[in-house]
């Protein structure tokens, strides 16, 4: 495989990567609104496409770095000026591909943080709520530890 191949695989391979990150982005979108909806079996089928898009990820990942070196190592590219016209110009769509990608990925994180702080202070009410119930359970057991003898109250009333 000549650089000129490797260029235009690793080109390729951004753009397939970029199309999975399109679709992270849209599945970490949906997940945030199915937080405000509250419903836990779109949240759970949102969670498990995302994991699949990033295992996707990772193949692609690892097989550009594998021809990223390869590049720069059998090629000697470290500097984009001293290429030929073509080549040079194919480098340039791959770095803009690449910086597409850490837009969308920032992106990506934003809305993740903001979704786990949701989910966060979600937890909290839900832990609230709970003692809320415990403590109101204890309260109706301590009533219910009364015992009162065959249903029969006694008044005893003292004179002076």
């Amino acid at each position: 495989m000549g650089r000129e191949e490797l260029i235009e695989y690793l080109l390729k391979l951004s753009e397939g990567k970029l199309f999975l990150i399109n679709q992270l982005l849209t599945l970490t979108q949906q997940q945030s609104e199915g937080l405000e909806s509250e419903e836990s079996d779109i949240l759970n089928e949102i969670i498990e496409q995302k994991q699949n898009i990033m295992d996707r990820i990772d193949v692609l990942d690892k097989e550009f770095v594998s021809k990223y070196d390869l590049l720069k190592g059998e090629f000697l590219i470290d500097n984009v000026e001293t290429m030929q016209t073509d080549d040079k110009n194919s480098m340039r769509l791959l770095q803009d591909k690449i910086r597409e990608i850490q837009v969308l990925t920032g992106k990506i994180q934003q809305i993740d943080n903001s979704n786990i702080e949701r989910l966060k202070k979600n937890m909290e009410l839900v832990k609230n709520e709970l003692k809320k119930v415990k403590f109101g359970r204890k309260i109706a057991q301590g009533y219910g530890n009364n015992k009162v003898t065959d249903g029969i109250s006694i008044f005893v009333d003292k004179k002076q």
